[in-house]
């Protein structure tokens, strides 16, 4: 991964930031605006045209401002996942789901998947194989809410990622560490020619060994990753710790 100042680094995650939470590409001028750097427009638009040619952002019209690459949100991730927590008031209204866990799986998993998706505001997916029978529930209340996904390739990619997930949910399960929380930035996701989506996901297993299986997230690249990221790796930690 290149390298860049520190200064590179706060305005590459304020741009990360910004463009997550409006989905609109962040130019010079509207960090100037923000208030969170002393610099003057003209250097921002240099340090982010430095930033463009180190592959960290991209210019989609010539007009507009940059917007983050796959390259860009990896990088997000590695430098600052380990300070991603979830609140107690969070913490506590998802360990009720190990309550419901304890007399009905079923309906468990299907309370996970729900409060995953309203969590981070996208698509969630979560497998139960329970007696050797495979159990999916997902939820796509998000699934237009996004402007993403008004683009064709999103949304096949969307459905084609889903049904990999469900089809091939042994081959994924076995390839990923059960003890880390996996997060899988375009190319990275090797079920397929994925460009444009992320996947956050975190296989368990029951701690008597009856049952076991997966929580996703899925959504495009530009997704809310310090909601997603604690709240698959507390939903997959709580099921497989249950007692």
């Amino acid at each position: 991964m290149p390298t860049i100042t520190n200064r590179q680094g706060n305005i590459l995650k304020t741009v990360i930031e910004s463009y997550i939470g409006g989905a609109h590409p962040i130019s010079s001028d509207f960090l100037n605006k923000s208030g969170y750097f002393r610099l003057s427009t003209a250097t921002l638009r240099a340090e982010m045209a430095t930033l463009e040619r180190s592959g960290f952002l991209m210019q989609p019209h010539t007009s507009s401002g940059r917007i983050p690459t796959e390259l860009a949100y990896r990088f997000f991730v590695e430098k600052n996942s380990s300070t991603w927590n979830l609140s107690n008031a969070i913490r506590d209204k998802l360990s009720q789901i190990l309550k419901i866990w304890k007399q009905d799986k079923v309906s468990a998993v299907e309370r996970a998947a729900e409060e995953l998706a309203d969590f981070f505001q996208g698509v969630s997916l979560v497998n139960l194989n329970l007696n050797n029978n495979p159990l999916f529930f997902q939820r796509l209340n998000y699934f237009r809410s996004q402007p993403e996904f008004y683009s064709h390739q999103v949304m096949d990619e969307m459905l084609n990622v889903l049904e990999l997930l469900q089809s091939r949910r042994n081959l994924i399960t076995e390839s990923v560490d059960i003890d880390k929380t996996q997060v899988l930035i375009g190319k990275d996701i090797r079920l397929g020619k994925f460009k444009v989506l992320s996947l956050i996901i975190k296989p368990w297993h029951s701690r008597y060994g009856y049952s076991s299986g997966f929580i996703a997230a899925v959504g495009p690249m530009r997704m809310h990753y310090e909601r997603a990221i604690p709240a698959v790796d507390f939903l997959g930690s709580l099921i497989s710790e249950e007692k």
